[in-house]
């Protein structure tokens, strides 16, 4: 017959085995606090999000399941009372080790614990000439294209290499960077030296060590992931080491809210407009 709680099926063992199932239930409740009373397979059980344990009343013995695999220190304490198949028979001619069983429940809510699966970290590594034809893809997707020189900016690949080969870009003292999530290419990113670096930009900066940033997400699917914000920590992380690294700026465009929303979150504030040809929003 289904039974839809422990007592029903308490209710239909001897007393003085109902004792013993009820003690159990006692010390399991006692060792994994908020774990909920449960039947699974017909058998009184506990879950947290999924069940972790059974526990029956047979003929000669009192019955625990499933095997513990992840604790061999426990699998060997509890040798004398494994089976063929690693559950646990507690004969009923012999006290309840009720510490043990309490020590197995404690190790079977953390075995079928969910798992939430580790996040790979965000890091940086030196963009190399080997880089330069991803890059050079990149360079062509829209949402890239956007907001890193626009429609008329569109590299070719010789293009691309002429003006982003490390040593090219070294002798404007700027550094190119690959971001990587895990292993997966994820981003483009540069700092370079703020004071003396032309065109306009940062004309009136006089402190040496302050370092400009720029970067971008590769693949549109990673936007809105909190990537970016992951990228640009590594990278202020990284600059900042360099004990001649004073501060750190950018510049996205005013109406890259997006790009804005990014800096923000990985700390930085909003200082105004970049006194430059074109204005854009300055973040330090």
């Amino acid at each position: 017959m289904p039974f839809e709680s422990h007592e029903a099926y308490f209710a239909t063992v001897p007393a003085d085995v109902r004792a013993r199932l009820q003690s159990v239930r006692q010390e399991v409740q006692r060792r994994v606090p908020g774990a909920q009373a449960c039947i699974g397979y017909n058998m009184p059980a506990f879950r947290q999000q999924r069940i972790f344990f059974y526990f029956a009343a047979f003929k000669h013995h009192i019955g625990v399941y499933p095997p513990i695999t992840h604790d061999q220190g426990l699998i060997e304490e509890t040798a004398r009372y494994r089976g063929p198949k690693g559950n646990l028979s507690f004969p009923l001619k012999e006290a309840l080790p009720l510490a043990l069983i309490g020590k197995v429940a404690t190790a079977l809510a953390e075995q079928y614990a969910p798992r939430q699966a580790a996040t790979p970290a965000v890091t940086l590594r030196p963009m190399t000439e080997a880089d330069i034809p991803m890059l050079h893809q990149w360079l062509q997707r829209p949402h890239v294209v956007e907001w890193w020189g626009g429609e008329d900016e569109r590299p070719t690949l010789e293009q691309t290499r002429a003006w982003y080969l490390p040593r090219v870009l070294a002798e404007e003292q700027v550094t190119p960077y690959i971001a990587l999530l895990g292993r997966r290419p994820i981003a483009y990113a540069q700092s370079y030296v703020a004071m003396g670096c032309g065109d306009g930009w940062w004309a009136n900066e006089t402190d040496p060590g302050v370092r400009g940033i720029d970067q971008f997400l590769a693949d549109p699917r990673d936007l809105g992931r909190g990537l970016g914000t992951r990228v640009v920590q590594a990278l202020v992380q990284q600059l900042f080491s360099d004990p001649a690294v004073t501060k750190v700026q950018t510049d996205p465009a005013p109406a890259n809210r997006r790009a804005i929303r990014c800096y923000e979150k990985a700390g930085f504030e909003r200082v105004g407009l970049v006194d430059t040809p074109v204005s854009y929003t300055h973040l330090s």
